[in-house]
């Protein structure tokens, strides 16, 4: 029994070689040339919806990230708390392909390792308002690892869109366990 036909065979080899082709020599991307970028991410999946600040460089094919978010939620009903989520983690990135697309966009494609820390505060009124009741302030910390990939387009040089998808595990939390995430922004190179 044939597992692939001869077509599908030339054409997947015919593709290897024109993306081989293409990175090979292509000529410098805005990584290389712009190896540095600053911006706003956000994080969508649990614990929050997480919005922040994030640094990057490249390094040839190795990258490093450090980012920091925060979410806040504050409820009008004394009966249940206000609560601040705040995250901070560093991560290493390795670039799989990278390429120019034309004289305005180019991209790249890496796996990333993520490692960090989150915290979550809530305050919340034991009582009636004016009541004189205590307040109690608790904190809880966790430590982050995530693994995933990522794809970034960078356009006029400069302005880009990195995306990653990955899976996060959140320990030692009593709702841990593996958690998928998106997280996207926008963000300048220089």
């Amino acid at each position: 029994m044939k597992l692939f036909s001869r077509k599908t065979l030339v054409l997947v080899a015919a593709l290897a070689l024109f993306m081989a082709g293409s990175s090979a020599f292509a000529e410098n991307t805005p990584f290389d040339d712009s190896p540095k970028s600053v911006g706003f991410k956000f994080v969508l999946g649990e614990p929050a919806q997480l919005v922040g600040l994030s640094y990057q460089q490249w390094f040839g094919k190795i990258g490093l990230e450090t980012s920091m978010h925060l979410h806040y939620e504050e409820t009008k009903n004394y009966i249940f708390s206000d609560t601040l989520v705040a995250e901070a983690n560093i991560g290493i990135q390795y670039q799989i392909f990278k390429t120019v697309h034309n004289e305005r966009i180019s991209s790249s494609l890496f796996v990333f390792a993520d490692a960090g820390a989150i915290t979550a505060g809530s305050h919340k009124d034991s009582g009636e308002p004016g009541s004189g009741a205590d307040k109690t302030l608790s904190f809880k910390t966790d430590a982050l690892i995530s693994l995933g990939i990522g794809y970034e387009i960078v356009l006029f040089d400069h302005f880009s869109i990195p995306e990653k998808v990955g899976y996060m595990a959140r320990f030692p939390s009593s709702n841990g366990g593996l958690n998928l995430f998106f997280s996207s922004g926008i963000m300048y190179r220089f």
